[in-house]
């Protein structure tokens, strides 16, 4: 860690101060030509030592994110993905390294990523859940997309290494809920701004906690922020699949948490199921 310059300074003076040699040096030291070289010769040793720092820092995040299989290293490898339909991207070995012989980061189609660990049939798989963006939405892979991309990973994995990798359309989930808002406030409005509210957060977890949890309280907290809403009762919360039906049994319905399949979330959107269709505007008077 880099010194401080005066800590820098001190040090020079004392080794000047202990050499009988350097005694004849003459004028006050605020004003002497020896003081200003100090001075300088102390900032550019605290300059140096600042650069040393920032160099060490990259090479530890270098050799942190190039530690073969770990989960920062599994996730890194997938976003750097490529694909062409028109030109097959075909990792080689290069160094002792698999990887592209030309890196093209416009062909990088993976854009939201999750690497676990995940115990199955008592053993330890990588699961790896993924999604790329189309026209601004948040889709799955199609089939030769994730045919190249396990193909990519084969290539990649040291032995031993079991993997899968799951790309599906958003999860939907159904909200049933009592809003509660001020009289003072248009009934429409407030639903209006609470659907969106709700729609900010599915949205916020797609972008910023890709494969995180949904959480009701946090939910509960972005409905609460909205102006004129009082008090909020969530009578169901119901989670589902793309390919379940919304009446099927192998819903899921819970009350704290729901940990998606596909890593991402959209509001129910069968008709007569929607937010608009679900939740119930109570007016707190």
């Amino acid at each position: 860690m880099a010194r401080t310059i005066p800590v820098i300074l001190a040090e020079i003076r004392g080794v000047r101060t202990g050499k009988p040699q350097l005694a004849d040096l003459d004028g006050p030291e605020a004003v002497s030509d020896y003081a200003l070289w100090e001075e300088v010769f102390a900032y550019c040793i605290w300059l140096f030592e600042k650069l040393m720092d920032t160099f060490r820092a990259e090479v530890d995040k270098e050799i942190e994110d190039n530690k073969v299989s770990t989960i920062s290293w599994w996730q890194n490898q997938i976003l750097e993905f490529q694909y062409d339909p028109a030109n097959a991207q075909v990792v080689e070995e290069i160094d002792f390294i698999a990887r592209y012989p030309v890196i093209d980061e416009s062909l990088r189609i993976i854009k939201r990523c999750s690497v676990r660990n995940v115990a199955k049939n008592g053993h330890l798989v990588v699961s790896v859940k993924v999604a790329q963006v189309v026209d601004n939405q948040y889709v799955p892979l199609n089939e030769t997309q994730l045919a190249a991309l396990v193909d990519y990973t084969l290539k990649k994995r040291p032995g031993g290494i079991s993997m899968e990798i799951i790309s599906l359309y958003a999860d939907r989930l159904k909200l049933a809920a009592d809003i509660y808002y001020k009289g003072q406030y248009d009934k429409d409005l407030v639903k209006a701004a609470v659907i969106v509210s709700i729609n900010s957060y599915f949205e916020y977890l797609s972008t910023n906690d890709f494969d995180g949890l949904v959480r009701l309280l946090t939910l509960e907290d972005f409905i609460q922020n909205v102006p004129g809403v009082s008090d909020v009762k969530i009578n169901l919360a119901q989670g589902r699949e793309q390919a379940t039906p919304v009446d099927s049994p192998n819903v899921v319905v819970f009350d704290r948490i729901y940990y998606t399949s596909a890593g991402y979330i959209i509001a129910e959107d069968t008709a007569g199921h929607t937010l608009a269709d679900t939740i119930n505007m109570i007016a707190d008077v």
